[in-house]
This record gives C-alpha cells, structure tokens and sequence, in this order.
C-alpha cells in the first residue's frame, strides 16, 4: 500500500530521542489494537517517510487498512482523518487512499458555510487545502471551494489587530482564544501554499503576532495554555520560519521584520519536550511539530 520516498535517509531526524520514543509508544498502542487517533496515524507515515523502516509501514499499513473498510461509516468525516489520509496518498499509489481523500473532503466541504466556533472550520479548511495541495486528483474545485471559504470566514471574523473572532459571524464580538488564531493561522499557511499568494502569508502573520501579545510567556518559554493548543502554536512558528527563510516571500510582504519565529518554536519545543511523555499518544502533536522542525533544520544546512 505504502512506498518509500526520496525523504528516506539516515539522518538525524532518524536518531532523536524523542521522536523514538513517540514513535515507539504509537506502535505499541497498534499492537495492543488500540485505537489510534488520526494524529498518531499521521506521526507513522511521516516517519515512514523519513526513514523507510519497514515496522513503522506495516503498522500504518495496519492502521489505514482499517480506516479503508470502515469508511463508509461517516466516523472518520473529520479535517484530521483527511490530513491523515492525505499524507497517505501522497505515499502510495493505491488509488483507494486518493478516493478515500476525495471522499472525505467532499463530505468536510458539505458542511460549508461553516457556522458556530471559528477554530474547528479552520482546521476545515486546512484540511482540504492541504489535500488539494498534495492529491492532484482532488484539486480544482476542493482547492477553489476551500479558498472561497477561507475568504469567507476571515470576512466575517477578522478585525485588523484584533485577530479572529471567537464565533463566526459576530465580527465585532469576542476575540478568539489561542486555539482559534492558530487554526486561523495554519489554514492561511495552507492557503499561501496551495495559491502563493502572498497576503494569505501576511495575515497568518498578523494572527500569530496577536497570539504573541496575548498568550506567549518569555518566563515559560511558551504559550500560556493546554500542551495540545501549544503544539498546534509551536507549529505554526514552525511554518512561519520556514516561509520567512524563503528569500522573495520575505522581501514582498509587508511583515514584521524584528519577528524571530524560529527562536520561539525552538524555545516551545525545548518546553513542551519535558511535559510530551505525559501524553501518550497524543503527543503525536508534538512529534509531528517536532518533525517540521527538523526539516527546517535541515533545508538551513
């Protein structure tokens, strides 16, 4: 079902101590025949992708294998099952994967325009964008749809420094939480990489400065709130830096210059490692934030 990548190497992403450990926790849990959140099941394949061990396929092999049989129950119609089966797809040509993400995308965008708490349709949104980006045969109008309510949504939640609303709709209500401005922020990065358009860069920016001013703690080293909602944070700085080390991004777009987004993620993650082994295997979150880290680090070298 699954193929190695290009990606695969011996390099150190391979050897960190606590990708092994995530990884390994996560194996066992497919062992025992727990089930494995979408999160986890996206950890194996990236992993796979990284070093081609064939214990870390079979596992994810095992995992979607199930997904696939049980996906005409609707239960897996969820932005995080679509991001998990599209980078499936992206490391198989078994043409169920790519069905299953049309499958599951169609569905997501079924329920557009999304109504009530702004974070879970941005991570929508996110999903499809990023499908669209990584599935050829799922693009056009998974991409065009996904673009149109990104645009709808910041319409009617965004005030110009004052990030996202909480509720869609009620622009002048509530300021989201952390949560919120980081959904917010990670659909626009999807959405800079589907279309290249730069003002998508910039706002995701602006968010990621109103979540800064509001939440970050210099003493912590981090943001304030839940290890999960971090994670998700920590990510997007991730995102930002590698986007900042493009060289014509940064000298087209109007951004704050004196922002030091790898410094931050570097400092989150340092944090966050000490409170990953409480997790389990949710702490995919943070090894799949770790994981973008890394390859940031290595595209520096």
């Amino acid at each position: 079902m699954l193929h190695a990548t290009a990606n695969c190497s011996s390099m150190s992403v391979v050897d960190d101590p606590a990708l092994e450990r995530l990884t390994e926790a996560v194996l066992e849990a497919v062992d025992r025949r727990e089930d494995i959140p979408p999160v986890a099941v996206a950890l194996l394949l990236r992993r796979y992708a990284d070093t081609g061990r064939a214990g870390v396929r079979d596992a994810a092999e095992q995992v979607l294998t199930r997904v696939l049989d049980e996906l005409p129950t609707g239960t897996f119609d969820t932005p995080e099952w679509l991001i998990a089966l599209t980078e499936a797809a992206a490391l198989s040509s078994d043409q169920r994967l790519a069905h299953a993400v049309a499958r599951v995308g169609t569905s997501i965008r079924s329920s557009w325009p999304s109504r009530g708490p702004v974070g879970p349709a941005m991570r929508t949104v996110e999903a499809c964008l990023r499908a669209a980006t990584l599935v050829p045969s799922v693009s056009g109008t998974l991409l065009a749809d996904g673009v149109d309510e990104l645009e709808r949504l910041i319409g009617r939640t965004y005030l110009p420094g004052e990030g996202l609303a909480a509720g869609i709709g009620h622009i002048e209500g509530p300021r989201g939480a952390l949560d919120d401005q980081a959904s917010g922020a990670g659909a626009l990065l999807a959405a800079i990489g589907a279309t290249g358009r730069l003002p998508y860069g910039m706002l995701a920016e602006e968010l990621v400065q109103f979540s800064c001013q509001q939440w970050w703690d210099d003493r912590l080293g981090r943001f304030r709130g839940d290890f999960l909602v971090n994670c998700q944070a920590t990510r997007v700085l991730v995102q930002l830096a590698v986007l900042r080390a493009e060289g014509e991004y940064l000298q087209a777009a109007v951004v704050a210059r004196q922002a030091d987004y790898e410094a931050q993620a570097r400092r989150a993650l340092d944090t966050l490692a000490e409170e990953a082994p409480r997790h389990g295997v949710d702490a995919a979150n943070y090894g799949l934030t770790l994981l973008d880290w890394f390859a940031f680090a290595r595209g520096l070298q």
